[in-house]
């Protein structure tokens, strides 16, 4: 339940909600989901973490920053290689791929080439 939650707030909530949840540690939690069994719980919190990944952009187009703070934070705590990790399962490669072309594009390419082969 907690994570729909958190995957509504993701896609309808105020901008300022979104940014509060992923300021006191909402991508942590989110990224130890990827790495469940259940499929739909997978994608429900990669969904959360794409709309916080982009409200980070956003962030970062407004502040003027180097790199999205948020995108940072992910990959700081293992969460871009979990998201790789997705690429292997059928049912959420195409909203992996989507995740890492759209926020970490220099990684793309490569994981697609690899997810293929």
């Amino acid at each position: 339940e907690a994570v729909w939650c958190i995957a509504n707030a993701s896609a309808g909530g105020a901008p300022e909600q979104l940014r509060y949840l992923a300021d006191i540690g909402i991508l942590d939690p989110l990224c130890r989901l990827l790495t469940v069994s259940d499929s739909k719980m997978a994608a429900v919190a990669l969904e959360a973490i794409g709309n916080v990944l982009q409200l980070g952009q956003v962030h970062k187009s407004e502040h003027g920053l180097p790199e999205n703070p948020y995108a940072a934070v992910l990959v700081a705590n293992g969460g871009h290689e979990h998201i790789q990790a997705l690429l292997e399962r059928p049912e959420l490669h195409d909203l992996s791929v989507s995740v890492l072309e759209k926020h970490f594009a220099d990684s793309a390419a490569l994981t697609r080439t690899d997810a293929r082969d």
